[in-house]
């Protein structure tokens, strides 16, 4: 579906990095990613500078590829013919069948790696070897705004490449028509995704397919917004976040009397200073964002955030930290 959107996490001593994956364009041979993605800034540290890159993927390999490419450089071509990003339906179907598959896995060298689907400049390793399926499990996603327990299949191997060995441990989503790598460990580090969005299929629902702005009309005049997103620490807006600005200022238009706050909230890592003002600035990243591009008249908006002080789940994994770093609405009723 065109603006499906993933968020993937990669987890380190900074925080929660934070990729974000879109379905920009989809043919009957083909699909294009839009990605977007942090680069270190040296000369600005706390302000990252955002990689946007596209990368196709054919369908057939997406069926039967056992070639993972699930970084992406700077430099790299637009498709990589024979590969795929996550896991591809015939590597599941094997990995059901008779408990192995064969993997090919394009990753950054020890030591190099600056993110999933990110920006590296010591170019990329073929890990090669036999990934083995173990137990079924369960993983937390926000799909479509609400966590929901996904079914998973837990995927090992010892993968190589000169010489040099990597363990892999992942979660591979058990469904069979889109087995999406939900978590992957390698080299020491992880990734995994937290958030699957999807947009609108028409004006009467968007409420309800970006966050469930619905709830603004309802009786607590308050709604989570789901599908804004931010560059890694910073209050930068990245591409993948206009089909839900597209939603709030339709709903704004369509109830020309609301006065609404908008609200920013982080997750509990870092102090609460910096909390308080990184979701201070992604609000008002919002409303600028309302008010310049999308016309929404500037009095009817105010923008103020809360740091870590209003959690919704538990800072203590991945996914309930990914809850809780939200952008809310809310209006006087």
């Amino acid at each position: 579906m065109t603006g499906l959107t993933l968020t993937v996490v990669n987890h380190d001593e900074r925080g929660d990095e934070e990729t974000f994956a879109a379905i920009a364009g989809l043919t009957p041979t083909e699909y294009d990613l839009q990605i977007s993605s942090n680069i270190p800034n040296p000369a600005h540290p706390a302000v990252p500078d955002v990689l946007n890159h596209d990368r196709r993927v054919r369908l057939v390999d997406d069926s039967l590829a056992h070639r993972l490419n699930i970084i992406v450089a700077s430099n790299d071509p637009q498709i990589f013919p024979g590969s795929t990003i996550f896991f591809s339906k015939a590597m599941l179907a094997e990995l059901k069948a008779s408990g192995t598959t064969a993997a090919v896995v394009g990753d950054a060298p020890p030591g190099a790696f600056t993110g999933f689907l990110a920006n590296f400049l010591a170019g990329r390793q073929y890990y090669r070897g036999e990934l083995t399926r173990g137990g079924h499990s369960t993983l937390s996603v926000i799909v479509h705004g609400t966590p929901t327990p996904l079914p998973v299949i837990e995927v090992r191997g010892h993968l190589t490449v000169a010489g040099q060995g990597d363990d892999v441990d992942a979660l591979v989503f058990d469904n069979p028509s889109w087995p999406i790598t939900l978590r992957w460990t390698s080299q020491g580090r992880a990734f995994q995704i937290t958030a699957i969005d999807w947009p609108a299929t028409g004006v009467r629902d968007q409420g309800v397919a970006r966050g469930g702005l619905a709830g603004l009309s309802g009786k607590t005049c308050r709604a989570e917004v789901h599908g804004i997103y931010f560059a890694f620490g910073s209050a930068i807006l990245v591409p993948q976040s206009d089909v839900a600005l597209t939603a709030v200022s339709d709903l704004l238009r369509a109830n020309s009397s609301w006065v609404v706050t908008i609200e920013g909230h982080t997750d509990n890592i870092g102090s609460k200073a910096s909390n308080l003002d990184l979701s201070e600035r992604r609000a008002a990243a919002v409303r600028d964002a309302l008010v310049t591009r999308f016309h929404i008249v500037p009095a009817r908006l105010s923008a103020t955030g809360f740091g870590d002080t209003r959690p919704v789940a538990p800072n203590g994994t991945v996914e309930g930290r990914a809850r809780n770093r939200r952008v809310e609405l809310s209006r006087k009723c």
